[in-house]
């Protein structure tokens, strides 16, 4: 299933030794680099991921600056997607071109599916997914939203991970369900 990550792709992506063989149970360096290059954008100037929690924000920057995967840029203006799938983007003046593959807009808590409607009848129309807010904006928490992410880009070269038809979702989180509960009373 979609929603299922696999335990060795997760074992051999970050390293993990499930026998505990190797020290801390992490597999030694062997030098590999990794299968693809991430850039993580946010429109926001300032460090990204500065609003995630103070105990656990700093772990998950960390994990991406030493993947040595995953470029950063913050202050950035998205212009356009063009033809070819490429993003444009401006940051301070400077014009860039990203030739991507995939792209992954999280950009707030209002369900949307604007770009998915306007994919439909076009050769776009098998790669737009629309996840996290705007998927679904009631009661969304940040977590579900990166969680749905993260299953999607897993497994989105998957043939049975078909837009509009997947179903990226974790079950409810503690925080989801007080806020429920909360809101009965409110």
């Amino acid at each position: 299933m979609a929603n299922d990550v696999e335990l060795e792709a997760f074992y051999s992506e970050w390293g993990v030794d499930p026998t505990n063989q190797e020290p801390g149970g992490l597999k030694s360096a062997d030098g590999h680099s990794p299968n693809r290059e991430l850039v993580l954008l946010q429109r926001k100037k300032g460090k990204l991921g500065a609003g995630l929690g103070k105990t656990t924000g700093w772990i998950h920057r960390a994990s991406l600056t030493n993947s040595n995967a995953v470029e950063m840029v913050n202050g950035v203006k998205y212009e356009r997607i063009d033809e070819n799938g490429n993003l444009h983007i401006d940051r301070n003046g400077e014009k860039r071109v990203l030739d991507v593959d995939n792209i992954v807009i999280c950009a707030g808590q209002v369900k949307r599916n604007d770009l998915e409607v306007q994919a439909k009848g076009t050769d776009l129309e098998d790669k737009v997914y629309v996840i996290g807010g705007a998927y679904e904006a009631g009661e969304l928490d940040a977590k579900r939203a990166i969680d749905m992410g993260t299953r999607l880009a897993v497994r989105i070269h998957d043939d049975h991970v078909i837009p509009g038809k997947h179903k990226f979702e974790a079950p409810v989180g503690a925080e989801e369900k007080m806020q429920q509960v909360l809101k009965r009373w409110m």
